[in-house]
């Protein structure tokens, strides 16, 4: 019987060793798990904030790169029903494209072709941005001749002569644009072969305008190209990190660009010397990553989830990208878990050396302290039971008798200021990475706050863009039509800004809208009103709540105004700077649309510039009883 109890039974050095040591162990297993997770969940956060940020980067730069494509064919389409194209050379027009490419910096080409074969076109080099021009007059062979543009947009050196024929009715963009019998983006096509291909590069991705006659007849049509290495270029931009990858792809799953280097499309024989392009899909292309990452694209707008490639983990970041014309296209974000958890190694092992060492001193204390007093290890013991359920204060000294602090053994001391160092390097660490997660967000909050400033904002001016003029005179209609209050626009053009522009060069053309631009911030001052780049040399102001005569009142000032800074035009007949400003007034209602006021106001400027320039012609809009054909009735007068 006493030998069985003697087996079961430990000396005093191994009956407080043991129990001290395992709780000792639980403690510090719960410490480095809390803190492993909390390192895990703080970089997945960072992650995730990142992906955001990149994605919205990118939609931004989507959303300004199609509405390049969408404004230069609206404004080739204004200035062909204007008889402003149709009226004047090939060279003319195309150095008329140049300038529009010239103020589209993203776009790869513009092109009008037209039903008899001629064709007119810019196309911008994907290596360098220079622009040329490509000309097929009427009865000319359709082989295109490759020119380099001056800076005064004129035609300058001969390039090269594409082997191939070039007819404007048998290309895709064409085909689509007659087909559709609207505006409308068209399928990646490859539009470029040979030199040509060398220069703006091989897919393009675009938009299209049919032209028709009176009968509805097809004339021709207007694109814009955007080439597929303009996207991946600018991909190659983001910070994605070592291994990390975005690419877009559209609806049919084809990959529209990507930041690495991974070619887009594949060269396929033909059987003779010929080779095809082509474009290839996520789940066909020569990237893992990419391939794993299509295999998961969700099914609706946005998703963010964690996939493994080769051992190796990833947040996939999925977001939608649409524009009003139908384009739907998809942005992925690959980040690698692994760049954001570059310090947890470290701190993990350092943790470790220092649990070590800690659990060293330990074991040498309770040794040391057993067999000379069981005391201090109880209340040492107790001391470890409140850390392990979260408090990491010291001890009081109503609650400490011995008072461990002053106790002679040295390794108590040292084990009780070693318990202290923990708690505080916890707290310390814990408090660090709180700051760090407060400062990262308030650095992302800014990033997203400028860029969308910046998405609002004319880039040359200063002033609101169109998206933010089209965003305002929304909101002003449906105040409007809320309080019965009438709503003000005026359209102001500057004359004769096209040959200021040739006469004086573009650098000081960009000089002139900033010129008109401050000086109508400078007059228009209530803080209700907004000034705004409408397009080109056009600017637009809204003002709610104003009558007729104040309309005109403010138009006059305008114009006195820039006429009196007296910036010289000596391809005016007025010898200075001048504009004409279309002033159109309406109180809405729910029958009427915001199109109704931009087209008086459109037509009032056109009135204005008819009728010599330098002058504020007034749109008054008689609103139709419903019996009648017309809905509305506009009456113009000259202030």
């Amino acid at each position: 019987m006493n030998a069985t109890i003697k087996q079961h039974t430990f000396s005093l050095r191994q009956s407080l060793a043991l129990p001290f040591l395992a709780l000792f162990f639980v403690m510090i297993s719960v410490w480095a798990w809390v803190f492993y997770a909390n390192m895990v969940s703080m970089g997945r956060q960072m992650e995730q904030q990142l992906a955001a940020s990149l994605n919205s980067r990118v939609n931004v730069y989507l959303d300004h790169l199609f509405l390049e494509a969408v404004t230069s064919v609206n404004e080739i389409h204004r200035l062909y029903r204007a008889g402003q194209l149709n009226q004047r050379s090939e060279e003319e027009q195309a150095r008329q494209f140049a300038t529009i490419m010239s103020s589209q910096p993203e776009l790869s080409a513009i092109n009008l072709g037209l039903e008899d074969g001629r064709l007119i076109g810019v196309n911008r080099s994907l290596a360098n941005g220079v622009l040329h021009t490509s000309v097929i007059p009427k009865g000319a062979q359709p082989y295109r001749e490759i020119y380099s543009v001056s800076e005064n947009g004129q035609r300058d050196l001969f390039v090269f002569q594409e082997p191939i024929p070039y007819i404007p009715s048998k290309r895709l963009w064409y085909r689509h644009a007659i087909d559709q019998g609207k505006a409308s983006w068209y399928p990646i096509y490859r539009f470029a072969q040979g030199e040509t291909a060398d220069l703006i590069g091989n897919f393009a991705i675009g938009y299209s305008m049919p032209l028709f006659d009176e009968q509805h007849q097809p004339i021709g049509v207007i694109n814009s190209d955007i080439a597929l290495g303009q996207i991946s270029r600018y991909l190659k931009l983001l910070p994605l990190g070592e291994g990390g990858v975005a690419f877009i792809i559209n609806e049919q799953n084809q990959i529209i660009g990507i930041s690495n280097d991974t070619p887009l499309f594949r060269k396929q024989s033909t059987g003779g010397d010929e080779v095809n392009l082509q474009l290839v899909h996520f789940n066909n292309i020569n990237s893992p990553v990419v391939e794993a990452a299509g295999e998961r694209l969700p099914q609706g707008d946005a998703q963010e989830t964690y996939i493994t490639v080769n051992d190796a983990s990833y947040l996939e970041s999925v977001h939608s990208f649409k524009t009003d014309q139908g384009l739907d296209l998809r942005v992925v974000i690959l980040l690698p878990e692994k760049q954001f958890f570059p310090t947890l190694k470290a701190n993990m092992q350092t943790m470790l050396l220092f649990v070590a060492g800690t659990l060293i001193l330990g074991i040498m204390l309770v040794l040391f302290a057993a067999h000379k007093l069981s005391k201090p290890i109880e209340q040492m013991t107790q001391w470890a039971d409140q850390l392990a359920k979260g408090n990491w204060a010291l001890p009081s000294s109503d609650n400490d008798p011995e008072k461990l602090h002053d106790y002679p053994i040295k390794e108590i001391r040292q084990l009780r200021n070693s318990f202290s160092t923990m708690a505080s390097s916890l707290n310390e660490t814990v408090a660090t990475l709180e700051q760090r997660v407060a400062e990262r967000t308030a650095e992302l909050e800014l990033v997203n706050s400028n860029l969308s400033e910046l998405s609002n904002t004319d880039g040359m001016t200063g002033i609101p863009n169109r998206r933010k003029f089209d965003a305002v005179l929304a909101s002003e209609w449906n105040r409007a039509t809320r309080t019965g209050q009438p709503l003000v626009l005026a359209l102001i053009d500057v004359d004769w800004f096209k040959k200021f522009n040739d006469h004086y060069g573009h650098l000081a053309g960009d000089d002139c809208l900033r010129h008109v631009a401050t000086i109508l911030k400078a007059k228009i001052r209530r803080s209700s009103d907004l000034v705004a780049r409408y397009g080109g040399e056009e600017f637009a102001i809204i003002a709610p709540s104003i009558n007729k005569a104040n309309a005109i009142e403010m138009a006059n000032i305008i114009c006195k105004t820039l006429a009196a800074s007296a910036v010289p035009h000596a391809m005016s007949p007025f010898g200075v700077l001048t504009a004409s400003i279309g002033v159109a007034l309406i109180v809405p209602t729910l029958d009427i649309e915001p199109e109704t006021l931009i087209q008086a106001a459109d037509e009032a400027l056109y009135h204005a510039k008819d009728s010599g320039r330098n002058q504020v012609v007034f749109a008054d809009i008689k609103i139709a009883p419903e019996d009648q054909f017309f809905e509305s009735d506009i009456r113009f007068e000259q202030s």
